[in-house]
């Protein structure tokens, strides 16, 4: 009943690179501290660079539709016309974007793979702050190898359906 019980003060462990820490199936290893410029890198990228230029490319498109419907109701035949063509070169520049994914996804899958790291060392892992390592890395790169392969599949399938879906509409 005499006892008092003593409160350990915590103190902050410095932070050292190539830290490893393993959990139950699972290792991670930590690449950088969260103060290096090298995780803030592509974050600042986005802010500066990718919402920007989405702005203007919104911005364009509904200017663009604007002017499109002004059109459309003088002559039906051209807004037809000028919609289905935008139309097309929307879904073929998302299917582009998703082909460029996927073959990025692939190479990065098959580098973590040979590493055992995900993501693996070098410019792969820009932004990232710890990475999983071991065999549970392994798997995670083959799943992501295996999603790959299956949004670059994909690709066809989603233009094919496009040009069957025009045809049905523009025949009616």
């Amino acid at each position: 009943m005499g006892r008092v019980a003593r409160r350990a003060t915590l103190k902050p462990k410095p932070f050292v690179a190539d830290q490893t820490r393993m959990s139950d199936s699972s290792a991670w290893r930590i690449l950088r501290d969260r103060r290096d410029p090298e995780f803030w890198f592509p974050l600042i990228l986005v802010l500066l660079v990718v919402i920007p230029v989405g702005w203007a490319g919104i911005s364009w498109t509904e200017s663009y539709l604007a002017e499109l419907q002004r059109h459309a109701q003088e002559n039906p035949k051209y807004g037809v016309e000028e919609g289905t063509a935008l139309l097309r070169l929307v879904v073929r520049t998302f299917a582009a974007g998703v082909l460029c994914f996927a073959i990025y996804l692939f190479l990065l899958c098959r580098q973590a793979r040979e590493e055992a790291q995900l993501p693996p060392s070098g410019w792969w892992s820009l932004g990232a702050w710890r990475a999983r390592v071991g065999e549970s890395a392994r798997t995670r790169a083959q799943w992501g190898m295996r999603l790959s392969v299956f949004l670059a599949l994909l690709v066809p399938t989603m233009l094919l359906l496009l040009e069957s879906v025009l045809q049905t509409l523009l025949s009616s």
